[in-house]
């Protein structure tokens, strides 16, 4: 496979410089005349009444060209102007000239307009030539002056300055942090509201000039709805053009419109800024606006990539070494890492000669073996029994090679005699390090961000993100995406949608506030969804049960959603209205139709977001949170959502079904409606009535999945829509969760999650309850076939997507035969969930194409893609020796059966390996970083002396067997008041991940500002990496599973805010899919490798949102000839499922993949392994980087 290259062509493009490019024009009458040649004859002088009347002819033609160029600048200033007030309104999100006036006219702008223009503007007129204040200007009074611009000011000394200041301020901040305000949903820095505030301001100030103020679309119209009682016509007959006293008046040549006569018609017409009479001043306001938007339109892609020179290096205050200094605190950080690295290579220099004096002594066969030989050899023999990872191929991991039924429980730790000799151990004495703690600061030398860089420092430039969206092509599958734009707006109840320059048309729901919108995908997914929800088979079953919405994070599932439940609750109310009018014509009509609310379940990390979202886009739900109790609502944040009190029964008033149920949405946590509404209160509910009855038996032939009868409990049937937020939480069908779910027999579920197939294939099991109709499997009656025209033995797969009996694969027994069973392959049953799914899901990523009338535009171009890199890392030689040997007890007894041909997982040694491979100092103390001592060692950091602490035990090589007694000893220490270069230095040692990582996460802190995002698999990596970035002063904070749900939101406020906690050490572990952290932070690192490629993709959506500023980087750290290769190689398995499903079919055309004709064979270097071929394709996505990255071990 490989491109075609022949020699270039020459191309020759014709610029304005081509004689040949030049438009024929006609001749003036001017150079007609200067250019005719006189006959023959003829008197070239001519009489002087010959001569006076040429020049009065010469006279009228210049005058007749400067109108000419007079009327045309005019238009084109106007132009100008009005191209100008449109893109504002775009950049502005204002759908169309309605919701511009309701703003201007509205409290977040008018009363603060009204104060500036009678106060000052009114009285105050502009002098012509003279030019005002400009945007800094303005800008730097209000830093000056604020705090008086709050409440009701004294203005009696205020002059020009104060008044526009005091109007920026308060427009400014009212349109940001009220949540009605312009900008409240949208992540946009002050410094662009500032912009857009001050164009609106020049805007509106030029429509109230003395020439605008009183046309029927000037300045006292637009704001309030009125004109002057001033005529209009008298004003603007003073800006005609008019002729000179007995002469003609002077028009323009026939090429140009006359656009000077100002017409009632053309002052009907839309507003379009084409009127004649503009001063300089008007001109330099259009070109100034019409600049302002193009600027801001061309450079909105180049401003998300961050810029090469944001390195600022921390000014020196001190001379001497200060730790609240980040200077200092950058200098000590870079001088850790140096020390660290210096004791490892002196390390390995001692190991090498030690092997040396061995290998001498053997070739002089000595017969002396040191105990290093001899451990080195036992670990050999016990290698052939047991695996020991050393970065080899799959044989090394067959679960045949290990033991096949074991028990859970821990040996205890590993073998700790052969810990006690010297070469073994990882840190010697710390004794030799008896200089001045601060001597290393003295005399440091000056350096710039260039110099204090560190190795694995990522600039992301526009070619890797061209190469990166080409290559995320192949994962966009055109099958699950809407393309109809017009029946989606038929079917929809939107606002008129109107042109834009960024997504093409900007629209919302009727029901969605003035501030917010939907993008394009957005409403093609909505009217899919609705489709899909109301589709039916010809026996008039619904065609399926429920729907994806799959869209990769990022785009706006919420808005999705959101706006999905305000079109079912507007159609209920349409259909509510019908029978009211029927009925007040007859009132026989009929009963009315009963109105459900929706149940919309997510995860408890982000019930307060959902919350906030919905009452920040529209005003018609109304939000009730059944979670927790009145305490846990008091602790909480979220506002006007009314707490379910009551248990909810059938009884209860949300299930009355009146009008009003059809707009309200009950919200809950997955837990919350599994312990209230599922089996664990079922079986409570059973355990209570065998104790009222005295029957012990009572229930005792009921199935742990079916519901009890009579139990109160029960919710089946009385909610039309249950949606699921990150809906892969109910993947395992056995779960309680999912249970529960399942029991609320809604008639249609919206399952929402960029990551359907989380673990494997078979998680689609988990599914299939809430989206095929139980009684499906009815349609393969004889009768049904007869009219769908095929026979019992029918392949539905085979047929066309438009053929009647398609509807066949939505059944049971398909599934059954095609997907769910052992007889056919991962990647043959991938296949046929692929074809299922396109009739399932709606699904787009930022490669996704969206056309709309024969103008296109790719999603990307608004959601920069992120840019992964592997960061690939390896041991020292000592630590590789002392890896393998704390390693080889938690290998065996890894894997155990638990049924026959059922394996499990010992969780606790999956600890210690990931534990181990982030480092080995963990060997140590790692009873103490359990979740279980979480709390009192996060205490600790109170005290500044958790990483002297630990490091003191560490480098000393003791166990901590006992935390409790560890942890009090800690805190009788007191307080330090100083931080410890050795403390840092120790820590570093054992880690190679960190010793990447923790250079860069300073360098990013300290030197260029940027917040950053860690990623752990276990508290006790958090609590590591929290230990050494505070010691050096980075203020870093752990999200941890304890923290109260106010505690998770201020951290997250804080993070996704200026200042406060500049680094966030998060864990896959705790209920955190679904935040928003993207507010500040555009940089992640993953210090432990995700279980699965779900997981990843989960975890860079946190950051990789819609409303993103910059391109978002992503660091994958990996350790050589370690337990990540493994991981690594076990999460590409479990990805292949989802890979093929999102596989696009176009990708031979691509030529990314070859399809092989008949009976042609594949080449030597050709892959066809199914495998091979899908994990080069996801390998294609991620850049190698590292010591270890050109090694054949990856």
């Amino acid at each position: 496979m490989g491109s075609n290259k022949g020699p270039a062509k020459q191309v020759v493009v014709s610029g304005p410089s081509n004689p040949r490019n030049k438009r024929p024009r006609s001749a003036t009458p001017s150079e007609t005349t200067s250019n005719k040649k006189p006959k023959d004859g003829e008197n070239q002088g001519g009489s002087s009444g010959t001569r006076k009347s040429e020049r009065n002819q010469e006279a009228l033609e210049k005058a007749s060209q400067d109108s000419t160029t007079t009327t045309a600048k005019r238009q084109i200033v106007g132009e100008n102007l009005s191209k100008g007030v449109k893109a504002l309104r775009e950049q502005l999100h204002l759908e169309d000239e309605d919701d511009w006036k309701a703003w201007l006219r509205g409290p977040f702008f008018k009363p603060y307009w009204n104060l500036l223009w009678d106060s000052w503007l009114k009285h105050n007129r502009a002098t012509p030539g003279k030019q005002g204040l400009g945007l800094d200007e303005v800008l730097e009074i209000k830093n000056q002056y604020q705090q008086d611009f709050i409440g009701y000011p004294d203005t009696s000394d205020w002059g020009e300055g104060q008044y526009f200041a005091h109007f920026m301020y308060n427009v400014v901040q009212r349109n940001k942090m009220h949540r009605d305000g312009l900008f409240a949903n949208r992540t946009i820095s002050t410094r662009q509201t500032e912009n857009l505030i001050w164009a609106v301001l020049k805007t509106i100030q030029h429509l109230h000039a003395p020439s605008q103020i009183n046309r029927r679309r000037g300045g006292l119209a637009l704001m309030n709805g009125t004109q002057s009682s001033t005529n209009s016509s008298s004003q603007l007959a003073t800006n005609t053009p008019r002729a000179r006293k007995g002469k003609a008046p002077v028009r323009p040549s026939n090429n140009d419109e006359d656009v000077s006569a100002d017409t009632e018609e053309d002052d009907a017409e839309a507003f379009t800024l084409t009127q004649p009479g503009l001063s300089e001043s008007d001109i330099a306001l259009a070109t100034e606006l019409s600049e302002f938007m193009a600027t801001s339109l061309q450079e909105s892609w180049k401003d998300m990539i961050p810029a090469s020179d944001d390195a600022r290096m921390p000014p020196k205050i001190s001379e001497n070494f200060n730790p609240n200094e980040p200077y200092w605190q950058l200098m000590f950080c870079r001088t850790a890492c140096r020390l660290a690295q210096e004791d490892i290579e002196a390390d390995d220099n001692a190991l090498a000669s030690n092997d040396t004096e061995v290998d001498m002594q053997t070739e002089n066969e000595n017969p002396k073996v040191d105990t290093e030989s001899e451990s080195e050899k036992n670990l050999e023999d016990d290698s052939d029994e047991e695996p020991l990872l050393s970065g080899g191929g799959e044989s090394d991991w067959e679960d045949d090679d290990v033991d096949v039924v074991q028990e859970v429980e821990e040996d205890g730790l590993p073998n700790q005699e052969s810990l006690e000799e010297e070469e073994n151990n990882l840190y010697q004495s710390l004794d030799h390090l008896t200089a001045d703690e601060f001597a290393w600061s003295e005399s440091y030398p000056e350096t710039s961000p260039e110099e204090v860089s560190p190795s694995h420092l990522i600039r992301v430039i526009p070619e890797k993100l061209k190469q990166y969206q080409r290559e995320l092509e192949w994962l966009d599958d055109y099958s699950y995406q809407p393309k109809d734009w017009e029946k989606a707006v038929a079917s929809l109840c939107l606002t008129t949608p109107q042109p834009d320059t960024k997504s093409l048309v900007r629209t919302r729901h009727r029901l969605m506030k003035a501030n917010t919108r939907l993008e394009p995908w957005q409403v093609l997914g909505v009217a899919r969804l609705l489709e899909m929800r109301e589709a039916k088979r010809n026996s008039s079953m619904s065609m399926q049960r429920g729907a994806f919405l799959a869209d990769v994070m990022g785009l706006g599932k919420t808005y999705e959603a959101i706006a999905y439940m305000l079109e079912i609750s507007q159609r209920q109310k349409n259909l509510h209205n019908a029978w009211k009018e029927a009925h007040d014509k007859d009132p026989a009509a009929g009963p009315p139709p009963v109105h459900k609310p929706f149940l919309l379940i997510v995860p408890s990390a982000i019930l307060p977001q959902w919350c906030k979202e919905i009452q920040a886009i529209t005003n018609q739900l109304h939000v009730k949170i059944l979670f927790g109790d009145k305490r846990v609502n008091k602790l909480s944040t979220w506002k006007d959502a009314q707490l379910i009190t009551k248990s909810l029964t059938k009884s209860h008033e949300l299930f009355d079904g009146s009008l009003e149920r059809a707009s309200t949405v009950v919200v809950t946590t997955y837990e919350t409606f599994r312990n209230r509404h599922g089996p664990p209160a079922a079986n409570a509910w059973v355990h209570k009535q065998r104790k009222r009855l005295g029957d012990p038996k009572a229930f005792s032939n009921r199935p742990k999945d079916v519901k009890p009868k009579d139990w109160p409990g029960d919710l089946a049937g009385l909610f039309f829509d249950v949606i699921l937020d990150e809906g892969h939480y109910i993947r395992n069908k056995d779960s309680a969760i999912s249970i529960a779910v399942q029991w609320s027999e809604a008639s249609f579920y919206l399952i929402m999650t960029a990551t359907i197939l989380f673990n494997s294939i078979y998680d689609f099991l988990g599914y299939v309850p809430l989206i095929l109709p139980e009684d499906s499997d009815s349609e393969w009656n004889d009768d049904n076939l007869k009219n769908l025209d095929v026979t019992p033995s029918c392949d539905p797969f085979s047929l066309p997507e438009d053929h009647p009996a398609a509807c066949l694969m939505l059944t049971h027994r398909i599934l059954q035969r095609k997907i769910l069973t052992n007889k056919v392959t991962i990647t043959v049953a991938s296949v046929y969930i692929k074809k299922l799914l396109s009739q399932l899901m709606v699904r787009r990523t930022l490669s996704s194409i969206i056309e709309i009338n024969n103008q296109r535009v790719v999603i990307g171009a608004r959601i920069l893609p992120s840019h992964t890199v592997m960061v690939n890392v390896a041991f020292s030689r000592k630590e590789k020796r002392l890896y393998d040997r704390l390693c080889l007890p938690h290998y065996r007894k890894l894997i155990f059966e638990i049924e026959d041909n059922k394996f499990a997982i010992n969780m606790a040694k999956l600890r210690m390996l990931t534990l181990l491979t982030s480092y080995l100092g963990f060997e140590y103390c790692e009873q103490l970083v359990t979740s279980k001592n979480l709390l009192e060692v996060l205490k600790l950091f109170k005290l500044n002396t958790l990483c002297q602490s630990l490091a003191e035990t560490v480098g000393n090589n003791e166990y901590i067997r006992l935390p409790k007694k560890w942890i009090k000893k800690a805190r009788i220490k007191g307080k330090r008041r100083s931080p410890d270069i050795n403390a840092a230095r120790t820590l570093l040692r054992g880690s190679p991940k960190l010793r990447a990582m923790f250079p860069l996460v300073a360098y990013n802190v300290l030197v260029r500002g940027k917040k950053q995002l860690i990623w752990c698999n276990f508290p006790a990596n958090q609590i590591h990496i929290a230990a050494i970035l505070r010691e050096c002063g980075v203020k870093a904070s752990i999200f941890h599973a304890k923290l109260t749900m106010k505690e998770r939101e201020q951290l997250i406020r804080e993070f996704t805010s200026e200042g406060g906690c500049m680094v966030l050490i998060i864990s896959v572990a705790v209920n955190c899919f679904g935040l928003n952290l993207h507010g500040m932070c555009n940089e992640m690192h993953f210090y432990d490798i995700p279980m699965t490629k779900a997981l990843l993709e989960q975890a860079i959506g946190r950051l990789r949102r819609f409303g993103q500023l910059w391109v978002v980087i992503v660091h994958i750290y990996v350790v050589k000839e370690s337990w990540n290769m493994r991981q690594l190689a076990k999460a590409d398995e479990k990805a292949m499922a989802s890979v093929i499903c999102d596989l696009n079919m176009n990708i031979f055309n691509m030529r990314v993949l070859v399809r092989l004709g008949e009976g042609e064979k594949p080449g030597d270097d050709d892959v066809t392994d199914d495998q091979a071929i899908l994990h080069a394709i996801q390998s294609q996505l991620i850049e190698q980087i590292g010591e270890a990255a050109d090694q054949d071990a990856l």
